[in-house]
C-alpha cells in the first residue's frame, strides 16, 4: 500500500454536508413567493417562474428552487408544456428561499418543492390507480411534468416532488412518462436524487418516469400505466429507492426494465396482470440486495416476471435478494420465467403464493434457471409444486445447488418432495458443471421429503433447523422471520464449493456495452462471472467460512476468528463476524478484541461517545491488536477493498458533530471556537501497550485538550498511514508519546494541530522513537510548532517540517534536555529532512527551523533554511526546496496568532524531469528542479522512487516513495533503463560506479 504521505494531499480535506450543492457554473434562484421582476441572481431577486431559469441556464449552471408549488404553464395552458431541460445543468429543490432568516437553508422535508402537472390545481382524489389516466379533472394536466432533451446528459434533478403528469395522449410520444420523459442516453444519463415521483399516469407505459436515467434515494409511488411499468420504465440504474403502491394494467406494476441495475432497493405493494413488482423485458437485469415483497399479479409473476428471451443474450441475475409475500392468480407467486435464462444467488424466497403453478418459482419451457444457495420456504401453489415448477416439455436446462427447500405446499401436501420441487415433462440436463445422470436436477441441497427421484448427489432431507422460520407473528414470508441456521443445523458445511470458483462463467450478457470472454467480466460483456460477487450471503457474510459453503441463503457465522469487522452502516447482527454483521460502534470491537486479532474498520466517521457522552471518552487501543482503517465496507462489491484516501475512515472527537469548518474567509481560528467545547479531550489513547499494537489508515481529528493520539508507557506501538489534523493539547496536539520505547510513526501527515505548550504536531519523550516519512506542516505551539523532542532518543527520517509556527521559540523542531538528565544519551538525529518556512516570534531564521536547549541534535543530509553549521551533521544545505505550492497562514489582518487560519498546500518537490500532481493523478514537468532531489542520505535505499531516480534518495517526506520527484540531468529525459545505469542518466560511467562502490564499502563496514 502506498504511504499516506503520497496518498493524502494536504489540501484535499473532504467535508460532507447533507445535500450540499457544488457550484461549477452560474447559479440561478427561483422562489414562487419572491417579488416579480427579479433577475434570478439572488434570493432577493429570484425568478418566480422555473421555466425562466431553465431558458437562461447553460451547461454546468445550477438552479436553486425554494419550497413551493411550480407548474409548467398557466391555468388552462397547453398540455404540451413541461419543465424542459436540454442542457447539462443541476436543479436543486428544498431551499428555504426569500423571506426566511437563512434563504440558503436546505431541507427537502421542511421546504417541499413540488413540480406539478396539474395546471388548474383541481385534481380530484381517485378511488383506484387505474382511474388516474381517465379522471376528468386530470384531462387538462400536462402530458409530462419534466421533459429531458437530447442534450441533457449529466443533468441532476435533486430534492423535488414530481406529480400530476398525465401522458394519455393519442401520439406515442405523449403516452409515455407522465412524471418524467426523456431520451435514451448511452454515456451520461441524467441523475435523480432524493426525489418523490407520485400520482402520475400514462396511457401506454411508465406512469412515473420513462427515461434512461439513474435514480438514487428516490420514492416512486401511486403512479399508473395502462400497459407497461406503472412506476418507472426504461431506467438504467436504481439505487436505494422505494418503489411502492404503483399499478399497471398489463406488465410491471412497479418497474418495467430492459437492461438495468437495481441495488439496495425495495419494490413492494405494486400490482399488474404480469409482474406485480417487476416486468423484465428481453434484456439483462441485475438486482443486488433488493427486497421484492407483497406485490400482486392477477395472472403470472407476483414478484417478478421475466419475459421471453429466447433470441437475446441478456438474462436476469438476482443476488442477495428477498422475494417474500408476493401473490399471483396464475403461475409464479414469487418469480416467473418463461422461457428465459436466469440466476438466483443467495436469495430468500418465502411466503409467496400462486393460484396456479410454482408458488415460489415458476420456470417455463425451453428455459434455464440457475438457483444457487437460496432458501425457499413456505411457498404455496395450487398445482405443480409449491417451491419450483419446471414446465420441462422440451429442452429445459436446470441447475439447483446448495439450496434449502422446506415447508412448501401444494395439493400433494406440505412436506412431500413434489411440494418442494415438482418437475413436469421430460428433463434433459445441461450447463451442469460436473457430470451427472440425465435425471439429475439438484445437488447438495436440503429437500424436505426427499426421494431422490430426480436429484443428484449430496442431498439431504434433515430438518435445516432455522432460528425462527415464522417469527413473532407466526406468519411465513414476513420481515420478522429468521431463516438463519442454528449451530446444530445439518446444512452447515454441507454445500458444494464448485459454484464459487472464478472459473464458473455464466453464459450471456447483462446490462451495459462491450464484449469479452475473460473471467471476472462485468455486466455487458459476453460471459458473466460471479467471481468476487457471489462470495457473500444474504447478510453480506463471507461464504465458505469454515472450508465448505453452507446450504441456503445464510452462512453460519464462525465462532471466534482473528478478524473483527466495524462498519457504521452494517445491517446485520452487528456482532463483528463479517462485513454484513459488523459492529457499528468501534468501541464494541475494542471491548472484545484480544491480542493477535485484527480490527478492520470501514469508511465513515466514528466517535468515542454519543453527543451526550463524557469528554473523557476516547478510543483506547488494545495491546497486541492491529487496527486498520480505509476499507470499502459491506455496501461495496468488494468490502475488503482498501484505499485510505478513497475510503476515508475518520476517528473524531467531535461528539456532537457540530465543529465549525474554518477557511481563509473566517475572522478567527478554530482553537477557541465554542463549537469545540464539547469535544472529547483525546480521540485515541494508548497506555501500557506491548509490541504488536498497530494503528493504520485513519484520519484522527477533533481532540480538544489531550490531542489526537496520546500514548504513555508503551512498547513497540506502530502508527502508520494516519492523518492527524485539527487537534489541540497542552503538548503534542497531533501525537503525544511519553515514557515509551521503540514506538514508530511512519508515513503520516500532521497538519493544523495546536499545542498550548510544546509540540504543535508531535511531542516525543522516551527511548528509541522513530518518525519516518512524515509531513509536518501548518501546526502551532508555544515551543516547537512542528515537533518537540523532550529528553528523548529519537530518529527523524525523511521528514518535511515546514510552515509551522511558534509564538515563542523554535517554529519547526525543538530539542531539549533538562538539567536532571544532562550527560545521558538523549539526542535527536535528523536524516534526509527538510526544514523550511517555519516561523517564531523570538528566533532568527535558523532557530525558527531547528532549536535546542542543552540537547544533542545532528542533521545529516538535510535542507535547513538559514543553516549556519553550528549543529552537527554532514551534507546539509540551505537552498530553497522549491515546493510546488507551499501552504500558508492567513493572519486575518491581526497580529494575534490565535485567529490565524491554516491554508494548505502541496509539498512535492518541483522537477523538470517530472513530479507527481495529486490533483491530476499523474506526472507533470516544472520549469525548475529542487536541490533536494537526489540530495538525501546516499546510503539509504531509493525504495519506490520512480525512474529516473538518480541512485540517491530525495530529501523530504516523499523521498523513497512512489511519488518522489524524478531526477534531472540537464538534458533529454531518460525514457528507458540502461543496464548498469544506476542513477538513471542514460549513461553507464564513473558516477554509477561511485554509487555502487559507496554502498559496497558501507555494507562492508556494517558487517561484523
Amino acid at each position: 500500500m502506498q504511504s499516506s504521505v503520497a496518498r493524502w494531499g494536504v489540501g484535499e480535506w473532504v467535508v460532507l454536508f447533507c445535500l450540499q450543492a457544488t457550484t461549477w457554473g452560474g447559479v440561478f434562484y427561483v422562489d414562487s413567493d419572491a417579488p416579480e421582476g427579479g433577475d434570478g441572481k439572488s434570493w432577493a431577486g429570484a425568478y418566480t417562474d422555473l421555466n425562466r431559469a431553465l431558458d437562461e441556464a447553460i451547461s454546468d449552471d445550477e438552479i436553486r428552487v425554494a419550497g413551493g408549488v411550480y407548474r409548467p404553464g398557466p391555468v388552462g395552458g397547453n398540455r404540451e408544456l413541461s419543465f424542459f431541460i436540454d442542457t447539462s445543468i443541476t436543479l436543486l429543490g428544498g431551499y428555504a428561499g426569500a423571506g426566511q432568516p437563512d434563504p440558503d437553508a436546505r431541507d427537502i422535508a421542511a421546504y417541499p418543492t413540488i413540480l406539478s402537472g396539474d395546471l388548474n390545481g383541481d385534481d380530484a382524489v381517485v378511488l383506484g390507480l387505474e382511474d388516474l389516466p381517465g379522471e376528468p379533472t386530470r384531462q387538462d394536466n400536462v402530458y409530462h411534468v419534466v421533459k429531458f432533451g437530447q442534450n441533457s446528459e449529466r443533468s441532476v434533478l435533486e430534492g423535488f416532488i414530481i406529480t400530476g403528469g398525465n401522458a394519455n395522449g393519442s401520439e406515442w410520444y405523449n403516452s409515455e412518462g407522465g412524471g418524467i420523459s426523456g431520451w435514451d442516453y448511452y454515456f451520461s444519463p441524467p441523475l435523480f436524487r432524493f426525489c418523490t415521483i407520485e400520482f402520475n399516469s400514462s396511457g401506454q407505459s411508465s406512469g412515473g418516469a420513462y427515461v434512461q436515467g439513474r435514480f438514487e434515494d428516490c420514492v416512486v409511488r401511486f403512479n399508473y400505466a395502462v400497459n407497461y411499468g406503472g412506476g418507472l420504465g426504461s431506467v438504467r440504474e436504481i439505487t436505494r429507492c422505494v418503489i411502492e403502491d404503483n399499478g399497471c394494467g398489463q406488465y410491471g406494476g412497479g418497474l418495467n426494465l430492459w437492461s438495468a441495475r437495481v441495488v439496495d432497493s425495495v419494490i413492494r405493494k405494486n400490482t399488474a396482470a404480469y409482474g406485480g413488482g417487476i416486468y423484465a423485458g428481453p434484456a439483462g437485469i441485475e438486482m443486488t440486495g433488493c427486497t421484492i415483497e407483497n406485490n400482486h399479479a392477477s395472472v403470472d409473476g407476483g414478484g417478478i416476471y421475466v419475459s421471453n428471451c429466447g433470441t437475446c443474450n441478456g438474462f436476469p441475475v438476482l443476488y442477495r435478494c428477498r422475494i417474500i409475500g408476493n401473490t399471483a392468480g396464475g403461475n409464479g407467486g414469487g418469480f416467473y420465467e418463461d422461457p428465459s435464462e436466469g440466476w438466483l444467488w443467495s436469495c430468500l424466497i418465502a411466503g409467496n403464493t400462486a393460484g396456479g403453478m410454482g408458488g415460489g418459482i415458476y420456470e417455463g419451457s425451453d428455459g434455464y434457471c440457475g438457483i444457487v444457495n437460496c432458501t425457499v420456504f413456505t411457498n404455496t401453489a395450487n398445482d405443480g409444486g409449491g417451491m419450483l415448477y419446471l414446465n420441462a416439455y422440451s429442452t429445459i436446462e436446470g441447475i439447483v445447488r446448495n439450496c434449502i427447500f422446506w415447508g412448501n405446499t401444494d395439493l400433494t401436501g406440505t412436506g412431500t418432495e413434489p411440494a418442494q420441487i415438482h418437475l413436469v415433462g421430460q428433463y434433459s440436463t445441461g450447463h451442469v458443471p460436473d457430470d451427472g445422470p440425465l435425471s439429475a436436477l439438484a445437488y447438495h441441497c436440503c429437500i424436505q421429503g426427499l426421494t431422490n427421484s430426480y436429484t443428484g448427489s449430496g442431498n439431504i432431507s434433515s430438518d435445516p433447523h432455522f432460528v425462527d422460520g415464522y417469527g413473532q407473528d407466526d406468519q411465513p414470508g414476513t420481515d420478522d422471520d429468521d431463516l438463519r441456521l442454528l449451530e446444530d443445523s445439518p446444512c452447515i458445511n454441507a454445500g458444494d464449493n464448485g459454484m464459487y470458483s472464478c472459473e464458473m462463467i455464466i453464459p450471456g450478457t447483462l446490462p451495459g456495452t462491450g464484449t469479452g470472454t475473460s473471467n471476472g467480466t462485468f455486466p455487458g460483456e459476453e460471459g458473466y462471472s460471479m467471481c468476487g460477487r457471489a462470495l457473500f450471503d444474504l447478510d453480506t457474510r463471507a461464504r465458505i467460512r469454515n472450508g465448505i459453503v453452507d446450504m441456503g441463503a445464510y452462512e453460519q457465522k464462525s465462532p471466534g476468528g482473528n478478524i473483527i469487522y466495524v462498519d457504521d452502516s452494517a445491517p446485520g447482527a452487528n456482532d463483528g463476524t463479517c462485513w454484513g454483521d459488523a459492529f457499528i460502534d468501534l468501541q464494541d470491537a475494542l471491548a472484545v478484541a484480544i491480542p493477535g486479532q485484527e480490527i478492520r474498520v470501514a469508511q465513515g466517521v466514528y466517535r468515542p461517545a454519543d453527543p451526550n457522552g463524557s469528554r473523557e471518552s476516547a478510543f483506547v487501543l488494545k495491546g497486541g491488536v492491529v487496527m486498520l482503517g480505509g476499507f470499502a465496507g459491506f455496501r461495496a462489491d468488494d468490502p475488503d477493498a482498501r484505499d485510505i484516501r478513497a475510503y476515508e475512515t475518520i476517528l473524531s472527537g467531535d461528539l456532537s458533530g457540530d465543529d465549525y469548518i474554518f477557511s481563509g474567509d473566517d475572522d478567527h481560528g478554530p482553537w477557541h471556537d465554542c463549537s469545540r467545547e464539547d469535544n472529547s479531550e483525546n480521540v485515541v489513547l494508548a497506555s501500557g501497550l506491548q509490541s504488536g499494537t498497530v494503528l493504520e489508515g485513519f484520519t484522527i481529528l477533533g481532540g480538544q485538550g489531550g490531542g489526537g493520539l496520546r500514548c504513555h508507557a508503551a512498547v513497540g506501538l506502530e502508527v502508520r498511514d494516519c492523518l492527524f489534523r485539527e487537534n489541540l493539547a497542552s503538548a503534542g496536539g497531533g501525537l503525544h508519546i511519553s515514557d515509551s520505547t521503540n514506538c514508530h510513526a511512519t508515513n503520516c501527515v500532521f497538519t493544523d494541530n495546536y499545542a498550548t505548550g510544546n509540540g504543535g504536531g508531535i511531542y516525543l519523550h522516551g527511548q528509541s522513537l522513530t518518525v519516518d516519512h512524515c509531513l509536518i506542516v501548518g501546526n502551532q505551539a508555544e515551543y516547537g510548532g512542528g515537533m518537540y523532542l523532550d529528553n528523548v532518543a529519537a530518529t527523524i527520517v525523511n521528514g518535511t517540517v515546514a510552515h509551522n509556527f511558534a509564538w515563542d521559540q523554535w517554529g519547526g523542531v525543538a530539542v531539549e534536555v533538562g538539567d536532571d538528565v544532562v550527560g545521558e544519551l538523549r539526542t535527536g538525529h535528523f536524516l534526509s529532512c527538510i526544514f523550511w518556512g517555519n516561523t517564531s516570534e523570538n528566533d532568527n531564521v535558523e532557530t525558527s527551523q531547528i532549536g535546542r536547549n542543552f540537547g544533542n541534535a545532528t542533521f545529516d543530509f538535510c535542507c535547513v533554511q538559514g543553516w549556519t553549521g553550528k549543529f552537527a551533521g554532514v551534507g546539509t544545505i540551505d537552498q530553497d526546496p522549491l515546493f510546488v505550492h507551499p501552504g500558508h497562514w492567513d493572519t486575518n489582518g491581526t497580529f494575534y496568532y490565535y485567529d490565524d487560519v491554516w491554508i494548505p498546500g502541496d509539498y512535492h518537490l518541483q522537477s523538470q524531469s517530472g513530479r507527481w500532481d495529486a490533483a491530476l493523478g499523474g506526472w507533470v514537468q516544472d520549469g525548475v528542479t529542487s536541490p533536494c532531489i537526489d540530495a538525501g542520505d546516499p546510503m539509504a535505499p531509493i525504495m519506490y522512487e520512480p525512474f529516473p531516480s538518480g541512485g540517491v534518495i530525495n530529501m523530504g517526506a516523499y523521498g523513497g516513495t512512489a511519488e518522489a520527484s524524478k531526477s534531472w540531468f540537464g538534458g533529454p529525459i531518460c525514457e528507458a533503463i540502461v543496464a548498469g545505469d544506476i542513477n538513471g542518466d542514460c549513461k553507464v560511467n564513473l558516477a554509477d560506479f561511485a554509487i555502487l562502490s559507496q554502498h559496497w564499502l558501507w555494507d562492508g563496514q556494517q558487517t561484523p
